[in-house]
């Protein structure tokens, strides 16, 4: 396998699945295949929701972890 076809790997699994949380690590899995020394991925999205700020996917070592930050405001001012 090489990185040439990467872009289009990721395209094809997208659309069979586009879930962020099987993207990810499936993403990262690759790389690995390809011979790319992965070991840590972070990926952030600013989401447009009323209470939800973010999501943030830790991939780390073959473990994924997902965080959501709540959206800031007078109720949940810290």
């Amino acid at each position: 396998m090489s990185l040439a076809d990467l872009g289009g790997w990721l395209a094809r699994r997208a659309a069979a699945d586009p879930a962020l949380a099987t993207l990810h690590p499936a993403f990262c899995q690759a790389l690995l295949e390809r011979g790319l020394p992965v070991w840590r991925s972070t990926l952030g999205l600013e989401t447009l929701h009323p209470e939800i700020s973010g999501t943030q996917l830790i991939w780390l070592a073959g473990t994924l972890e997902e965080t959501e930050a709540e959206r800031r405001g007078i109720l949940t001012r810290r």
